[in-house]
């Protein structure tokens, strides 16, 4: 249970961080 609520847990990190690297990304380049 808390191996899998890590995973699901990290991937939600990455997946917010990579959206917000693209948000500064577009940002900036504006």
């Amino acid at each position: 249970m808390l191996s899998s609520l890590q995973h699901v847990w990290n991937g939600y990190i990455s997946n917010t961080n990579k959206k917000v690297d693209e948000g500064f990304t577009t940002r900036n380049a504006n």
